[in-house]
C-alpha cells in the first residue's frame, strides 16, 4: 500500500470514531514517521502535559492548509489535532465580491464538536450540522434549535437566543451548560435541570430565578435589574458574575471561591461571606470605591480592584489576607499598603511617586508609572516593572536597596531613546533579565554568560551586540 493510500485509510478511521483518540494516536505516528507537521500537532494536543507555544507555531504555519475545508464556513479552533470549534461567517462574498459557493459539508466536518452561528445557514445545513457524530454543542435561535433537537444526540452544552421551553430541556437530558439570552425565564424552569454551568442575560428579568442545586458557575448579565436569586439552592457554587444595576444576591455561599462584580449600583452590596468561605479571588469593576466597600473581603487571597472615577485612600487597608493585588485606579494611588503583611504580588495602573510599601512582602512588582528613585520602602523584591528613569545613574541605587532583584522592566512614557548606559549597568548588577520597552532583552545565563535577544518593535531604534562574550548597545 502506498503512503497516500495509508493515510487516506488512517484519516478515514479518525472521521469513522471522531470521539476516540486511538485512531488518531495511530495517525500522528505515521504521519511523524513520513516528516509531517500535522502528527506533531496531533501528538502534542493529545499529550497530557500541552506545548500551548508549539502548537501555536504549528497552527500559523500550517493551520490555513489544515482547515481548508472550512475556508468559506467560517473560522476553526482545533483540538486534539483536528479542528473541533466551527464559527460560521456571515459573508455571502468573498474579498473580490465574488459569490461564495454553497456550503458543502465534508468529512472534515465530522470531528467538529461545536458550531455557532447556525443562523447564518439554512435550515437543511443546520439539520444536517446537527447530525454530526461528534456534535454536542448546538448555538442559535429557539426556532432553529427547536428543530435540530428533533435529531437525538447527547448534547451536552446550549447557547441560545430566545425562548427555552420544557420540551426542549427534555430533548436534552445530558445537557450540562447553557448560555441563554432570554427574552422570559418561566418559574422553576432550570431547577429540575442537572446544569453546572449557567450564563443567563435577560432582556425582561424576572421576579426570582430558580437554580439547579448542580451549579458550579454562575454568570448573570442584567442590564435592566437583577431577578431575585437565592444562592442558598446551589451548594456547589463555585464561580459569579454579576453584572449590571441592581439588587444582586447579598448572602454569598460558602462553597464560592470566585467572585466577579460589575457595573452595580451605588453603593457596593454588602455581601455576607458564609462562615468557612472558600473565596478567595475577587474582582470588582465600579465607578466609585468607598471607604468599607471591601471589609466583607478581609480574608480574601487574591483581588483585582478597578476604580473608574474614585478609590478611597483607606478601602485597601483592610484586606489584611491579601496575597495578590491588581488595582486601577485614576490619577495616584493613595493607599498606605504597609498593613498588608501577606502581600506578595503587586500591578498597580496608577501614578505614584513614593508609595508606602514597607512591611509587606512583596517580591513582584508590575507599577509601569513609578520612577525607581520613588520605590523606597524595605521589599524582598525579585521582579519588577517600573518607569524608564530620566536618569539611568539612579539605577545603581535600586540596585542596592534590592540586592535579591534578578528581572527588570523599564517602560518609557515619553520619547524613546537607546538606553546604552542600562546594559553596561545590567552588566555590573545582579540582573538576570533586564528589557526596555519591550523593545530589548538583556539575558544572563546559569553560568553568569551574558546574551542578548532583540524582541520585535517598532519602535526600538538600536540593535543589541554581542563582543567578546560581553552585551554592548549600539546606536
Amino acid at each position: 500500500m502506498s503512503d497516500g493510500a495509508r493515510l487516506d485509510a488512517l484519516y478515514a478511521a479518525v472521521y469513522a470514531s471522531p470521539d476516540d483518540d486511538a485512531p488518531r494516536q495511530v495517525l500522528a505516528d505515521a504521519l511523524l514517521e513520513l516528516g509531517d507537521p500535522r502528527g506533531e500537532l496531533i501528538a502534542l494536543q493529545l499529550a497530557p502535559r500541552r506545548d500551548l507555544e508549539r502548537e501555536r507555531a504549528l497552527l500559523d504555519a500550517h493551520g490555513a492548509a489544515w482547515s481548508a475545508a472550512f475556508r468559506d464556513a467560517g473560522g476553526v479552533t482545533f483540538e486534539r489535532g483536528f479542528p473541533a470549534h466551527l464559527t460560521l461567517s456571515s459573508r455571502t462574498t468573498d474579498a473580490a465580491g465574488a459569490d461564495l459557493p454553497p456550503l458543502e459539508i465534508t468529512r472534515a466536518w465530522r470531528t467538529l464538536v461545536s458550531v455557532r452561528r447556525l443562523e447564518h445557514v439554512p435550515a437543511a445545513i443546520g439539520l444536517a450540522v446537527a447530525a454530526l457524530p461528534a456534535l454536542r454543542e448546538l448555538d442559535g435561535g429557539s426556532a432553529l434549535i427547536g428543530e435540530l433537537l428533533r435529531v437525538p444526540r447527547p448534547w451536552t452544552r446550549l447557547h441560545l437566543t430566545g425562548l427555552l421551553t420544557p420540551q426542549m430541556l427534555a430533548a436534552m437530558p445530558e445537557l450540562r451548560a447553557l448560555q441563554w439570552t432570554a427574552p422570559a425565564i418561566p418559574r422553576g424552569l432550570l431547577a429540575a435541570t442537572q446544569l453546572v454551568e449557567l450564563s443567563l442575560a435577560p432582556t425582561r428579568p424576572p421576579e426570582r430565578v430558580d437554580l439547579p442545586p448542580t451549579l458550579e458557575r454562575l454568570e448573570v448579565s442584567a442590564h435592566r435589574g437583577f431577578p431575585r436569586l437565592d444562592l442558598a439552592q446551589t451548594p456547589r457554587l463555585a464561580y459569579l458574575s454579576l453584572s449590571g444595576p441592581g439588587a444582586v444576591p447579598a448572602a454569598l455561599p460558602a462553597s464560592l471561591e470566585k467572585l466577579r462584580v460589575r457595573y452595580t449600583e451605588r453603593p457596593l452590596p454588602a455581601f455576607a461571606i458564609a462562615a468557612g468561605s472558600r473565596l478567595r479571588d475577587v474582582q470588582i469593576t465600579e465607578p466609585t470605591i468607598g471607604e468599607h466597600d471591601l471589609a466583607p473581603f478581609a480574608h480574601v487571597a487574591a483581588m483585582q480592584l478597578t476604580a473608574m472615577r474614585d478609590l478611597h485612600p483607606r478601602a485597601l487597608s483592610r484586606l489584611r489576607a491579601l496575597r495578590e493585588l491588581e488595582v486601577s485606579a485614576p490619577g495616584e494611588l493613595r493607599d498606605d499598603l504597609g498593613g498588608l503583611a501577606a502581600l506578595e504580588r503587586l500591578t498597580v495602573h496608577a501614578g505614584g511617586t513614593r508609595p508606602a510599601l514597607a512591611g509587606t512582602a512583596i517580591h513582584a512588582l508590575a507599577w509601569r508609572r513609578l520612577d525607581p528613585d520613588g520605590l523606597r520602602s524595605p521589599l524582598p523584591l525579585r521582579t519588577a516593572t517600573l518607569a524608564a528613569p530620566g536618569d539611568a545613574a539612579t539605577l545603581p541605587a535600586l540596585f542596592a536597596r534590592y540586592p535579591l532583584l534578578t528581572e527588570l522592566q523599564l517602560v518609557h512614557h515619553g520619547d524613546w531613546r537607546a538606553p546604552v548606559e542600562l546594559a553596561r549597568l545590567a552588566r555590573d548588577s545582579g540582573l538576570r533579565r533586564l528589557s526596555f520597552d519591550g523593545a530589548i532583552t538583556l539575558v544572563r545565563d546559569r553560568g553568569g554568560e551574558p546574551w542578548a535577544t532583540v524582541v520585535d518593535a517598532p519602535r526600538a531604534r538600536v540593535t543589541l551586540q554581542l563582543l567578546d562574550g560581553m552585551p554592548e548597545l549600539a546606536r
